[in-house]
């Protein structure tokens, strides 16, 4: 039976591919731009990012959508009526955070990125970028609102694709302002952008009628509903967010420009997670709903998923161990050398450094794509303190590794063993929880497809070893993004050519 939906997982899988491109161009900007003087852009831009995780798209939608999608089946007025409160209402609670938000960054900053306090220059900088930013705030919950009313019309482009606009503006603007506003012009791009993709998708809204109106109530039950969902799932991404805060926090004590590699390393190892992790999680979730009464049915539908993901997910996660220097070469480097023939202020050492994380992050793809799958599971068991135990089991065991790595002065490389040990301890929690809830028969053809795709991955990348030797001589650019191209496409097709001529290809047996 067919449990892995394959048209609305490569549908979810290319709008977040193109955002995660676009991210990556944006950033290489700041790369070529900045250099390790990124670092205070970095650290602010991580308390905004950690806001909007709270004050996002995540809880938002995950509150409003069902209750609008509910009142637009049987009164189209009445729901806009209850969108447009709830709009002018997260409207009001953003303009407060963001205005406290203001008040609270000297204090913020000097608590959670003290190592930057005996810099005066970067910490009056990280003041000054965060006020700006947190101005976004406002503009970004209420895009998450728009797009909980688009998604109930079915009407999904706009909304997906809002955010290659936003990164768009982040490219064009700082090429211009940087020169007269320095650092500044990243948090101003921010801002426009955001503000931008907010207006393109009222613009929408409009088109297909929706009508806005000014008006704040709290009688309404249906607005009772909404913050009884939200707060707690609110909080629930909170906990998530610790640990971007807490890493932020030892990494300020870092040398200057660890900030930015680090945080160069994650934007490679999250795209991956995006439309692969993401994308396939997001497209069984529905099954798991429809499936969730029937144990058996469950099992099997989790089983598939968990192949499928090893399927699409150890190729990469290979390509990151064997070859981290052609992947950041890829993203960081050789695209600006051929179009301006250097790479900005992003130094040679940047460059190792940035190779060396995400050599040694590789496996990480693995449980943080395979701990959103388990979260739907849950989530569809109607059982959501699950997810939020081990967010708060991660946020522990970073928390913990990030204070051993200070404490033993492991430097960046423990804030990266810090995240490996508590990725797959949360996912061994996760895993033995997943037993306990889904019983399921593990037959000789699953342990077949793991395991072969584990000993397949490794081989494919092995056999390029004589293309990689060639690759390291290589010093025109192009060249370079032509062979590294090819490697990796190489490796994906020795990969999948390999598990079709054994027999465990997985997605003939998704289609069958």
């Amino acid at each position: 039976m067919k449990y892995i939906p394959i048209k609305n997982t490569i549908i979810n899988a290319f709008g977040t591919f193109l955002s995660r491109m676009s991210g990556i161009v944006k950033f290489n900007v700041v790369n070529y731009l900045f250099g390790a003087g990124a670092d205070t852009f970095y650290s602010a831009n991580a308390n905004i990012l950690s806001l909007r995780k709270v004050l996002g798209e995540g809880p938002l939608v995950n509150a409003f959508l069902p209750i609008f999608s509910r009142e637009k089946n049987t009164d189209a007025i009445k729901a806009d009526e209850f969108a447009s409160n709830i709009i002018n209402q997260i409207i009001l609670v953003s303009i407060v955070v963001t205005s406290i938000g203001i008040a609270v960054t000297p204090w913020w900053t000097k608590t959670f990125l003290p190592g930057f306090v005996d810099d005066p220059e970067a910490f009056s900088s990280i003041i000054k970028l965060t006020s700006v930013m947190l101005l976004s705030t406002i503009f970004f919950a209420t895009f998450s609102i728009g797009m909980g009313i688009l998604n109930a019309h079915e009407r999904f482009i706009t909304s997906a694709n809002a955010p290659i606009l936003s990164n768009t503006v982040f490219v064009i603007f700082p090429i211009f302002a940087y020169k007269s506003m320095g650092i500044m012009s990243l948090a101003w791009a921010i801002v426009i952008g955001t503000a931008l993709q907010t207006l393109a998708e009222f613009i929408e809204l409009y088109s297909i009628g929706f009508r806005y109106r000014f008006f704040i109530t709290f009688k309404d039950p249906n607005v009772k509903k909404f913050w009884q969902v939200f707060l707690p799932t609110a909080f629930t991404y909170l906990v998530q967010s610790g640990i971007s805060m807490g890493l932020g926090y030892f990494a300020s004590f870092l040398p200057r420009g660890s900030i930015t590699y680090l945080r160069n390393a994650n934007t490679i190892l999250y795209a991956p997670v995006g439309f692969i992790g993401a994308a396939i999680a997001g497209a069984v979730f529905p099954i798991f709903a429809k499936v969730k009464n029937d144990n058996s049915l469950l099992a099997q539908a989790w089983q598939q998923s968990f192949i499928f993901l090893l399927f699409t997910a150890l190729p990469i996660s290979g390509f990151f161990l064997f070859y981290p220097d052609v992947l950041v070469n890829l993203v960081f480097r050789d695209i600006s050398l051929a179009f301006s023939g250097s790479t900005g202020k992003y130094t040679p050492e940047l460059f190792a450094l940035t190779i060396e994380a995400v050599g040694l992050m590789g496996t990480i793809l693995i449980p943080w794509s395979l701990s959103l799958i388990i979260n739907k599971i849950f989530y569809s068991l109607q059982r959501p303190y699950f997810p939020l135990m081990f967010y708060i089991i991660n946020f522990i065991l970073n928390i913990g590794g990030y204070i051993a790595a200070k404490y033993f002065m492991l430097g960046a490389k423990g804030l990266i063993y810090a995240d490996l040990i508590a990725a797959w301890t949360t996912l061994a929690i996760e895993t033995v929880l997943i037993l306990i809830f889904v019983p399921a028969h593990y037959g000789s053809q699953f342990f077949t497809q793991a395991s072969g795709f584990i000993l397949l991955s490794g081989t494919s990348w092995l056999i390029l070893k004589p293309l990689h030797s060639i690759y390291l001589t290589l010093s025109n650019p192009i060249l370079a993004l032509l062979l590294g191209v090819t490697i990796f496409f190489l490796g994906l097709g020795l990969f999948v050519a390999s598990t079709k001529i054994l027999g465990i290809y997985p997605l003939k047996q998704a289609d069958a």
